[in-house]
């Protein structure tokens, strides 16, 4: 009798965990984790790329061979991708969420609530991920729109994106703290871009000016005459 109870305790547990509701991470939820990842790989490429990238540099201007040079650049790229997917691959499978993710109170898991296999990560975040990209990011903007706020990535791999704290949802003080400093990177950017344009436009128009000048200079003085630069000049001189 007693462990008849037990079975059915344990079918109890089941049924629950099976009708558990998530509360699904939205599109620009996630997008502001996309900010803090993409600026830590960018980080963990300057510190770890860049000094193998020197080095693969400075082998190439000893030997300088094209096909050295280009087998360089393409294996610093490939060095950088695999910086990019390590971490993806690494944080997701060890702590179901990135730097990022974890910053906005998010997290990865399989359809069925468990925690995804190392094979469905590699799916998740390198095969899924390269066919989000390749669809000009498509694959990304479908988690805006479907059911389960999944992109293509999440739908190759089975896994959805849900909120760590089922009860408040995100970390809406992180979200607004990301995009409010990526707009102002970004603006800063603009209006720096926007001043260089400007001054080496005043610059061109400047020497287009002085060259026109010095070229109608040169006309007068082939005629003989330099003080035939101005209407009353020639009006005087036919008088």
């Amino acid at each position: 009798m007693k462990e008849e109870k037990e079975v059915v305790h344990d079918a109890e547990i089941v049924q629950e965990n099976s009708m558990k509701e998530y509360w699904y991470s939205g599109f620009w939820v996630r997008g502001a984790a996309s900010i803090i990842d993409g600026f830590i790989i960018g980080i963990l490429i300057a510190t770890i790329g860049f000094p193998i990238g020197f080095g693969l540099g400075f082998m190439a201007e000893i030997v300088d061979v094209l096909f050295v040079e280009i087998f360089v650049q393409f294996l610093s790229y490939l060095i950088s991708l695999i910086i990019g997917w390590g971490y993806f691959v690494l944080m997701t499978y060890k702590f179901q969420a990135t730097i990022g993710k974890m910053a906005v109170g998010a997290k990865v898991i399989a359809e069925n609530g468990k925690k995804l296999t190392l094979k469905e990560v590699f799916l998740r975040e390198i095969l899924g991920k390269f066919l989000s990209g390749i669809t000009l990011y498509v694959g990304y903007f479908m988690a805006g729109f479907t059911r389960k706020k999944r992109g293509l990535h999440d739908m190759i791999a089975q896994s959805v994106v849900v909120y760590t704290d089922m009860q408040n949802g995100p970390n809406r003080i992180a979200v607004w703290v990301v995009y409010g400093v990526y707009a102002f990177i970004v603006t800063f950017l603009l209006i720096i871009f926007g001043v260089i344009i400007l001054f080496f436009g005043w610059i061109f128009m400047n020497e287009t000016s002085q060259y026109q000048e010095g070229e109608r200079y040169d006309k007068y003085e082939i005629l003989g005459d330099t003080k035939f630069n101005l209407p009353n000049d020639c009006l005087i001189n036919q008088l």
